[in-house]
């Protein structure tokens, strides 16, 4: 029988090793178990799903994201927050440009919460204390009913996958 440090060990490992591959894996970005780790493979899963530059430098595809804005349209006409989560509920702080709120699944799913302009999530909680001030919490139930209220708004392309190539004759 193992004792609970055996199996903090173990646990440790297998995270370890984690860290590691996603550090070969995309070499570019420094991943973490300190802190950032969530944000940062939620920022991977954004870039290789939507039609966006980490950093705003069409050189830094997978580099560190800046204080208030992870990345940028790929025009540069937009700022986006990301924003991503094991959780059923996602942080909110800044109203200006679009949010992407993505939900991770262990097995390496990810589903979309919210892709659209920042300012209707602030206008729906304008009413809670620290809204635009502090990072806030809101169920991601709650993010999807804001977002489907707003049909005809602006939100991050995804990238459109080429067609498998047409069987020879």
């Amino acid at each position: 029988m193992r004792s609970g440090i055996d199996e903090i060990a173990i646990g440790l490992k297998s995270l370890c090793a984690g860290v590691e591959h996603l550090n070969l894996a995309f070499p570019h970005r420094k991943f973490t178990l300190d802190g950032r780790l969530v944000g940062d493979i939620g920022e991977i899963v954004a870039v290789l799903n939507f039609d966006i530059i980490l950093d705003a430098t069409p050189t830094s595809l997978y580099r560190s994201s800046r204080p208030e804005y992870d990345a940028t349209t790929r025009c540069g006409s937009h700022n986006i927050q990301i924003k991503a989560t094991f959780q059923d509920a996602l942080t909110f702080k800044n109203p200006n440009g679009l949010f992407l709120g993505i939900k991770l699944f262990h097995d390496g799913r990810h589903e979309v919460v919210y892709n659209g302009p920042a300012v209707h999530i602030f206008d729906e909680f304008q009413h809670r204390r620290g809204i635009g001030v502090k990072l806030l919490r809101f169920p991601n139930w709650k993010l999807r009913a804001i977002e489907e209220r707003y049909p005809e708004r602006l939100t991050i392309p995804r990238i459109i996958a080429s067609p498998p190539p047409s069987p020879q004759p």
